[in-house]
């Protein structure tokens, strides 16, 4: 699984450390992982999957499996802002009030 944490690290030009505050993970817990001090229990691995947009299979496994792949709030602050800064509680806050406002908007007009 680490192997996979590393590739997903590369793909995305971000930090272990960057993950781990952003998942709240303690760093110390991924190291841990990487020295095989401990295994990952699955409430850390659905965090880091979720945070970079892959199934848990695929995190543990490298392979997805046949299953409808969802998409996941990091997928859309990627697609709203892009992959090159981190995207505050704030900053999703107000997107997702522009959201419910063009929502509204639309469904008036209908």
């Amino acid at each position: 699984m680490y192997e996979i944490f590393v590739e997903l690290l590369q793909k995305n030009g971000m930090t272990a450390y960057q993950v781990c505050k952003a998942t709240g993970i303690a760093p110390a817990t991924i190291s841990d992982w990487k020295n095989g001090k401990s295994t990952p229990k699955q409430d850390k691995l659905k965090k880091i999957a979720d945070h970079f947009g892959v199934s848990l299979d695929y995190l543990t496994t490298g392979k997805e499996s046949a299953a409808k792949s969802t998409v996941t709030d990091n997928d859309i602050k990627l697609a709203l802002f892009g992959g090159d800064g981190e995207v505050t509680d704030e900053m999703w806050k107000e997107a997702m009030f522009a959201v419910e406002l063009i929502k509204k908007r639309h469904s008036k007009e209908e």
